[in-house]
């Protein structure tokens, strides 16, 4: 029997965007599938401390108390949190596609589940990449 284990991530990451200002980037969310474990083991393969601790190890580590922003952009607003530049505009479209992009094959190597989805979350916005049908 395969089950279905969402994490969250709670971040304290800014994001500036031009033409709408600064927002908060408040929450990760990640959806993965979890193939049915051997019969001689009881529990997730993929403890949930794992998925936080490897994020907060590769991006979280960069991202932790900064404001993402578009390399090349330059604000027009003042950032109460240093910025972090990024290769794409972060939006949470764009954020939950490029965070599931780096995140699938760490969890399928790691655990060997798949990473079903990410979704982003700000204060107004939420975007899940890839899009639930």
């Amino acid at each position: 029997m395969d089950f279905i284990l969402t994490e969250e991530i709670t971040l304290n990451t800014d994001r500036f965007i031009p033409g709408f200002g600064v927002s908060r980037l408040s929450l990760l969310s990640f959806k993965i599938l979890e193939s049915s474990a051997p019969s001689n083991t009881t529990g997730f393969t993929v403890p949930v401390d794992s998925i936080q601790s490897v994020f907060n190890r590769t991006i979280g580590i960069q991202w932790f108390n900064r404001t993402l922003l578009q390399t090349g952009v330059v604000p027009n607003v003042r950032l109460f949190l240093p910025p972090f530049r990024v290769n794409y505009a972060p939006s949470v479209e764009n954020i939950a596609r490029n965070v599931f992009i780096a995140f699938s094959p760490v969890i399928s190597q790691m655990f060997g589940s798949r990473l079903l989805s990410v979704t982003a979350r700000d204060q107004s916005f939420s975007a899940t990449f890839p899009a639930d049908k």
